[in-house]
């Protein structure tokens, strides 16, 4: 089960901040990723994983 959170706050027309949070329960001998698949990224079968990013956005 995939579960996500998401936010965005504006603070003008062209400027906003973002930020989201992912938990993914991988039960049995499910090995999926939040980041999706990136190398690397994957836990082991039966692992659960989470995932976080925040960033700033600015439209020219």
């Amino acid at each position: 089960m995939l579960y996500t959170l998401r936010a965005m706050y504006s603070f003008s027309k062209r400027t906003s901040v973002y930020a989201t949070a992912g938990f993914i329960n991988n039960g049995g001998q499910l090995a999926m990723s939040v980041s999706g698949g990136s190398p690397g990224s994957n836990p082991r079968p039966g692992e659960n994983q989470w995932g976080s990013m925040i960033g700033i956005k600015h439209v020219f």
